[in-house]
């Protein structure tokens, strides 16, 4: 439950601000609010910007100015380069301050190299080039932007496949004419691993050669998927070395990158302001050579940088002490001319404008879209070219949406429609668009999470699977990727469980069966590193207890940083080492734990399903009984705590209980007790019947496997 203080800093969705603006759906937020879309009295949908935390600024004196601040500057800045401001104001009941802006379809920078890494470098050199533009008619006008980095350029998408480059948020903007003594000496202004120099020393006195330092950071980033000082991991030393400490060569981190590139990116990175790139203007004049000569976006160009480009080791450029324009030593590396999304811009089913790619899911294309009445959905539509010959793709697409209606809880995602466009002969599921971020990036993002905080996000997990198991519904698909992980207004954090289009229907369920089996002897269904023994024997055998398994494996690799098997492996080698070999021991890989917890974990991963806990619901009780279940803030999402891991190193090896009785895991009992302990391995007396039969029936199923062919694996 969400205290008044939260609640009077974020305005619930249905709030109205400043008798106009109706707060639609919560979209993010940044250091200085959050961020709605909202309707007008006219159903115009806009982008609504409060600020937060207001009791936490009464120290601060000038924080309304620097939020106005921000209304007067961007409403002056003309170009489609920069987010403009249409409106502000300060709701009178609330005492919330206001901005208003269009409402833009898309991701930030930052965003998207979270999701994919270091950009083709054409690619990267066409987005800074496009925030140059921007940049150049905000210096024009004398406005120093102070806070350039990934998260403020958005890349908006049209609707047709294009994308165009916005700069966002001018709330640490500096006039250099009048700059009305706001910015205190000594205050820290801006996201320091983009920080010039003399900015991180004094923002009072910076000029436009500081955001071309910004700039150039975030190309560093884009080119390389690191920042230019990655290693440093407090302030105090992040500090340091921008002001003394020499960059890691861009080269050495993307050897790829031209050596004429590497020298413009190094040129706008030379600490003495006097001998950087002076402007905006000449930075994009210096990357045109290395953009195929125009600086046109498209959404298949946002894409890694591909693997050939990868390949290639580029001459290195010295050390660069004075800006020069560097020139292009090989030929520049073609961007994507693949043609733009067929669908883009289409009305699937009369009612739903597809606006922009998200990606993909098993044979589903996910595509954010406008409904009739102005609100934003995901759409997911069969991709031919993902769906092949698949005969069944058909039927598991409407499967999930059957699933999707029959399943009503709050950590599963929700269906909004589903039909047939009998236009373009294409079926399609609408779900509710959600703000957040995946578990899998999660952990890309951070390695092995913290166990208090992450434990009761499985709670979460185990609540909606409970459900869905109770109504019939096998998911055979859990990991990290299908546990969203959705952001509320107030910071808040709650699963949402995703991907249905595998789910397999129990005959105890409430649900009818299907008609017929879709699911072929030989199939492989679900992915593989997170497959139950039984399941990659044979997806028929998925039961409510391969979810448990699964769910368990998910575990592992949040707690970890790890999957249970390799990514190495070959499918024949995954699946013979989920049948055969001896399940890593969650303990070594993440010492810190507790034994609770480890003994919750275990018993989710036993390789006989009679030996895991009894249901969703015992799972979950054995998890409480290791970590008090909490509401998760975004902000307590992270990585091990480095006094944790030291106390773990320091600390005796741990005793393993030994095997506990067998009426533990066999038991519905939903909280056992915290000193009970189930084996990580399967014990020799057990392993003579059991891993016999396995490796026979695995051997059988990688033949069959091999003739039919047939492999829905993602």
């Amino acid at each position: 439950m969400q205290s008044q203080s939260r609640a009077s800093a974020a305005p619930p969705v249905e709030t109205v601000l400043g008798k106009r603006y109706t707060l639609i759906r919560f979209l993010g937020s940044g250091a200085m609010g959050a961020v709605y879309e909202a309707s007008t009295p006219g159903g115009e949908r806009v982008a609504l910007k409060v600020l937060l935390a207001l009791e936490q600024r009464e120290g601060d004196p000038q924080w309304l100015t620097r939020f106005v601040r921000e209304a007067r500057v961007a409403s002056t800045l003309a170009s489609e380069h920069i987010v403009s401001v249409v409106d502000s104001g300060m709701d009178a009941n609330l005492s919330i301050p206001y901005l208003v802006m269009p409402l833009l379809s898309g991701l930030d920078l930052e965003q998207l190299l979270e999701q994919v890494g270091p950009l083709h470098p054409t690619v990267a050199v066409r987005i800074v080039m496009q925030a140059c533009e921007g940049l150049s008619v905000a210096h024009r006008s004398m406005v120093i932007h102070r806070d350039i980095k990934p998260a403020n350029l958005y890349l908006d998408h049209d609707g047709t496949g294009g994308v165009t480059v916005r700069v966002l948020d001018f709330g640490l903007a500096k006039q250099v004419a009048a700059d009305e003594g706001i910015t205190r000496a000594g205050c820290i202004m801006g996201t320091p691993h983009y920080m010039s120099p003399e900015q991180s020393r004094n923002a009072k006195v910076v000029d436009a050669r500081s955001d071309v330092w910004g700039l150039a950071a975030t190309l560093y980033h884009a080119l390389s998927g690191q920042v230019p000082f990655e290693d440093e991991r407090s302030f105090a030393d992040l500090h340091l070395a921008i002001n003394s400490k020499p960059i890691t060569p861009l080269q050495e981190r993307a050897p790829w990158i031209d050596s004429g590139l590497a020298k413009v990116v190094h040129g706008a990175l030379i600490r003495d302001e006097t001998q950087r790139c002076p402007s905006t203007h000449e930075l994009r004049a210096a990357l045109e050579p290395f953009s195929l000569g125009c600086s046109d976006l498209t959404a298949m160009m946002l894409e890694p940088v591909p693997a050939l480009c990868r390949k290639v080791v580029a001459t290195k450029v010295a050390s660069v002490e004075v800006w020069e324009p560097g020139v292009p030593a090989s030929q520049v590396p073609a961007v994507s001319s693949e043609p733009t999304e067929p669908l883009l811009g289409k009305v699937l089913g009369g009612r739903y404008t597809l606006l922009r790619r998200l990606g993909r899911r098993g044979t589903g294309a996910l595509y954010e879209a406008l409904g009739p009445e102005g609100n934003r959905f995901v759409v997911r539509v069969l991709d031919p070219e993902a769906a092949g010959n698949d005969p069944n793709a058909v039927h598991r697409f409407v499967r999930e949406a059957r699933s999707l209606l029959a399943v009503e809880n709050r950590n599963v995602v929700k269906l909004v429609d589903a039909a047939f466009d009998e236009e373009l002969n294409q079926p399609f599921i609408v779900t509710e668009l959600l703000h957040g971020i995946d578990l899998e990036r999660l952990i890309q993002k951070h390695g092995a999470l913290e166990p208090k905080v992450v434990v009761p996000l499985f709670l979460q997990a185990c609540r909606g699977l409970q459900v869905a198991h109770e109504q019939g519904i096998v998911h055979r698909d859990l990991k990290p990727s299908n546990l969203f992980l959705q952001e509320l207004p107030w910071g808040e954090v709650i699963v949402k469980i995703c991907g249905f289009g595998l789910v397999k229907r129990t005959p105890t369920g409430e649900l009818e069966a299907q008609p017929h089996d879709i699911t072929q002897i030989g199939d492989v269904v679900g992915t593989p590193l997170y497959m139950s023994p039984e399941q990659a024997r044979n997806a028929k055998n998925a039961s409510p207890k391969s979810d448990i398994w699964s769910l368990g494996a998910t575990l592992y690799a949040a707690l970890t940083g790890e999957p249970l098997w390799s990514r190495d492996l070959l499918l024949t080698d995954l699946l013979l080492a989920v049948g055969t070999h001896p399940i890593p021991d969650i303990r070594a890989k993440a010492p810190w734990l507790s034994e609770p917890l480890v003994a919750a974990a275990r018993g989710a991963l036993s390789r006989d399903p009679a030996d895991r806990h009894a249901s969703m619901e015992a799972l979950a009780g054995a998890l409480c009984a290791a970590v008090r279940d909490k509401t998760v803030m975004l902000s307590e999402l992270g990585p091990v705590p480095t006094t944790m891991r030291r106390a773990a190193a320091s600390a005796p090896p741990a005793t393993d209980l030994g095997q506990p009785p067998a009426s533990i895991e066999r038991s519905a009992t939903p909280i056992p007790a915290p000193d009970q302990s189930v084996p990580a391995t399967v014990h020799p007396g057990q392993a003579s019947s059991r891993g016999l039969g396995w490796v026979v029936g695995s051997v059988i199923a990688l033949i069959v496997l091999a003739v039919v062919g047939t492999l829905v694996w993602r």
